[in-house]
């Protein structure tokens, strides 16, 4: 008997790659941008805090606590845009999930975010690593490990993309990368903190 033949995905399923990549890249790097914290650097993005239910907070950008740790006491935290150094404020941060939100005078779009990751969905991973402003990979969600709130994926992450977005194909931010685990064999894999978990100490969310 001939083998059954799986349907074909449609357009706005998950696992898929969008239709208007180039497009989608423009949006979510429009709203990414480097962080520097003294001669430390990592990324960051602009979100929308109704996006994970939270509201009466105006600016906010999210990074990584690692990030800016050397900025908590004194030394003032700057974003990059467009070539220049903006002064920016810490307004809250938690450690334990590595998350930092901050606020700046900068007016860029903020993403919307998602917070129902699935394993096997198509990710987009922006930010500045090595430095290098606007720098995108893509890859998929190859696991999510609700006990530490991880999203792992092997889009690709290097040093300096500490705070950038992970992102969906419609462009929501899912998770916060932070980390690559790395053995001495097999290919790193890359650890974003899902993003609901900004609404455990940095955000007060609503139902």
């Amino acid at each position: 008997a001939p083998a059954t033949v799986a349907p074909e995905a449609p357009a706005t399923d998950v696992y898929s790659a969008p239709a208007d990549v180039a497009g989608l890249i423009a949006v979510v790097k429009a709203s990414t941008f480097a962080v520097y914290c003294g001669e430390f650097s990592g990324s960051g993005f602009m979100l929308d805090p109704s996006a994970v239910g939270a509201s009466g907070i105006g600016n906010v950008i999210v990074t990584n606590h690692h990030v800016v740790e050397g900025c908590i006491d004194g030394v003032i935290p700057e974003v990059g845009i467009d070539g220049s150094a903006v002064s920016a404020r810490v307004l809250d941060f938690d450690v334990t999930n590595d998350l930092a939100i901050l606020t700046a005078d900068i007016d860029v779009p903020a993403l919307q975010a998602s917070t129902s990751p699935v394993a096997g969905e198509w990710v987009l991973v922006a930010g500045s690593p090595l430095g290098v402003d606007g720098t995108v990979t893509f890859g998929t969600v190859t696991n999510l490990l609700p006990d530490e709130a991880w999203i792992t994926t092997d889009a690709a992450i290097s040093p300096g993309n500490s705070g950038g977005p992970l992102t969906n194909n419609r462009g929501q931010v899912i998770g916060v990368n932070s980390e690559v685990w790395q053995e001495s064999f097999g290919s790193p894999i890359g650890l974003s903190r899902q993003i609901a978990q900004l609404c455990v100490v940095v955000l007060t969310c609503g139902s």
